[in-house]
This record gives structure tokens, sequence and C-alpha cells, in this order.
């Protein structure tokens, strides 16, 4: 267990500190009381002007002392000048609803119930703790957050060298009907463990394929989806590579330029990803026909989500790794009589996946949110397309 803000003990620290300054100012009153009353003794004046002012000063003396002890009372009662924050913590492993899933992390206040529940589904070559900094932010508006590793991806990666002698060692190959069968149980638990709150799904990249695909299986269990830059339709560079490399029989692609180049409109973002020893630098030619197969089975799991499942869509203009028009195809085949779309311009392709979350983003994210988390979800049609007239329209809609 991480603890990644203000423990208990800082809080508690935080409510000494604003006793002492009560004390502190209590001390002030009495010192400076005792100064003017030391200035007015020994002045010799005894005219009309010491006498008004003498009565003017003790007054307006007598009104502060009323008033320094009811501010740092204030302070007291709050905790300090300094709200304490939420008391975050993640668990690196999850229990829920009974359950054992080692290869799930959970984002939770210590100190507060949830009023909602989120489960995140990270892209191609990534894993759950990508999400770490979003998952805060959330747990911080009033959110529980669950994020899997996908099978093959992140700590999966390192069962090799694991002590786990009920994982085998060949789970650490990507599969995605395992992922999604993992996915499926997830789901289903933190319903069960939650059963009086709305339970989000949130995927970025592949992960919206995978958020649109439990979607589509276990409606009952999602009360609504976000999808930030589905992958529907990869550029044709990835496509192309991935051809030559079967063609010249290399069996490993490596993912570091592609990362560099096109995963961020900021350098930061694509930096910190080639930093993260999680992620996966390479792919073998298998696992890219694998993971094509999943974003092209998208337009048909979309089509089976119900219309009463509500979907917020975020996407970057500037995205460089899957086709943008793609997006106007999958909205056309979403049945969701509750459809936002939000645009970012100037934003690239990972929008929630980084420590370098837009506040723009944030704000769509939590507007969404915070509209569905009320105790009666919208009930007509709630459209609202952000320059949604600037998203190309494709020439065929299969």
């Amino acid at each position: 267990m991480i603890a990644f803000s203000e423990d208990n003990k800082t809080r508690q620290a935080q409510r000494i500190n604003a006793g002492l300054e009560f004390g502190f100012g209590c001390h002030l009153v009495k010192e400076v009381e005792g100064r003017i009353t030391q200035i007015l003794n020994l002045s010799s004046a005894s005219n009309g002007f010491r006498a008004s002012f003498t009565g003017f000063a003790m007054e307006t003396f007598r009104l502060t002392r009323k008033l320094i002890p009811l501010l740092f009372g204030l302070t007291l009662l709050l905790g300090s000048s300094n709200p304490a924050k939420a008391d975050i913590v993640r668990e690196d492993t999850s229990v829920i609803s009974g359950q054992n899933f080692p290869f799930v992390y959970k984002w939770r206040d210590t100190d507060a119930a949830p009023r909602a529940c989120v489960v995140a589904i990270h892209g191609l070559t990534l894993h759950g703790s990508i999400y770490d900094t979003t998952a805060k932010h959330l747990v911080g508006r009033g959110y529980v957050v669950y994020a899997p590793d996908l099978r093959g991806y992140g700590r999966w990666l390192k069962i090799s060298k694991s002590k786990n002698t009920s994982i085998s060692k060949n789970d650490n190959k990507i599969s995605y009907p395992l992922s999604r069968s993992d996915l499926l149980k997830l789901v289903q638990a933190a319903r069960e463990e939650h059963p009086d709150i709305p339970v989000f799904l949130l995927g970025e990249s592949l992960g919206a394929d995978m958020a649109i695909y439990a979607a589509s299986q276990i409606p009952e269990c999602v009360d609504g989806v976000v999808l930030s830059a589905p992958a529907i339709k990869r550029k044709a560079h990835l496509i192309t590579d991935t051809a030559d490399l079967m063609s010249t029989g290399f069996r490993q692609l490596g993912i570091a330029p592609y990362i560099k180049n096109f995963a961020s409109d900021d350098p930061r973002v694509a930096q910190e990803a080639l930093d993260d020893p999680l992620i996966r630098k390479q792919l073998s030619t298998g696992d890219l026909i694998r993971s094509l197969r999943v974003l092209n089975e998208t337009i048909k799991y979309a089509r089976l989500v119900p219309p009463t499942v509500p979907i917020l869509l975020l996407q970057g203009g500037q995205d460089k790794l899957v086709e943008i028009e793609a997006v106007s195809k999958l909205l056309a085949h979403l049945n969701s009589s509750d459809q936002t779309v939000k645009w970012f311009t100037g934003s690239g392709h990972l929008l929630l996946e980084t420590s370098f979350v837009k506040q723009e983003t944030f704000a769509a994210l939590d507007n969404w949110l915070d509209g569905h988390t009320r105790a009666e979800l919208p009930s007509q049609v709630s459209v609202s397309y952000d320059l949604h007239n600037e998203l190309p329209v494709p020439k065929e809609l299969n």
C-alpha cells in the first residue's frame, strides 16, 4: 500500500499547528494590551485629546481582542489554513467483492466512502498504474478507481521472476480473450462491491476498445463509458511497418520510436513513457496482428451497446496514432441516446494515461462524470458536440 497524500498523522499535526496558532493569537492579544496600557500610563498628557484617544484605542482593542481568537478558532475548526486533502492510497493488488485480483490497482480515499466507481483500462503496450495521476484526481473528487494490467502487459511481464506458483509463466504472453474475460469479472465484482453507486468504464486507445466490449457484454453493470482516443483504425504507418516486419522475417517491432514520435503533442508525455520500465518496448508480429484484430472488432461490439448507456468521447485533434475520421464511424454505430464528444484541437493521442494531463481534459471528464453521478441519470438524448463539425465524416459507414 502506497500513501500519496497526507496521512492521519499529518492531518492531526495540521490541527495541532492550528491550535498552536490559536494559543499564540491569545498570547499576542494579552501582549499588545499590556504594551498599550504601559504607553498610556507613561504618558503625562491629560488633555481631552488624550482622553478621546484612550477611549478610542481601548474600544478598538476590545473589538480586536474578540475577533482574533474567533479567527484563530475558525482556523482550528477547519483543520488548518491549508485544508487537508483526501487520504489517497494505492493498493497494487485488489480484493473486490471477496475475489482476489492480483494484477489490478486500486486507488481509494481511506476516510470517505466513494460516490462512484471507475474501472480504467490501459492502451497498447501500457499498464494499469499509468492512470496514477488521473486516478488520484478522481479519488480526490470522491471516486474509487480500479485499473487492471491486461494480459501480457505491465506486471504480467514479470511473471517469469515471480514466486507465485498459482500463475503460469505462459500468462506473460499477450492474450486479448483472457484480458476480456478478466475485465468482465472485474467489472462484475466492482458492481457487486458497490451496488448503490454508479460504475463507469474508462478506456484510452486500445483500452477504449476493451471498454466498448465490456459495455456490450454486461451493460447491466455499467452506468456510463468514457472513451478517450478510441483506437478504431490505426494510422497507416503502423500497419505498413507490421507488414514490412513480416516480409523481412523479423519477429519483434521496436515500439520506442512510435512512442517518441506519435504518442503525444507534449514531449514530456513521450519521455515519461520511454522511461517507464513497465511499458512494453517491443511487440512481436503476432502480438501486433492480434491487437489490430481487436481494433477491427470494435465496431461490431459498439453496435451491441444499449442506448441506455451514456457515452463520453474525448479526442485530440493532433492524434498521430489513430485515424480521427474513424471517430465519426464509431459514433454512427453507437446507439447511445446520451452521447457527448469533447474535441481538443491542440492535443495528441494520450490524454489521460500520463502525469501531464491537461486541465481542459480533466474539466471535461469531471463535468461529465459529475453530471452522471447524480441519483437520476439523463432520461433523454443529451448530445453535446464541441467542434463536432470539424470531425471528418468517413466516406462509408459499414
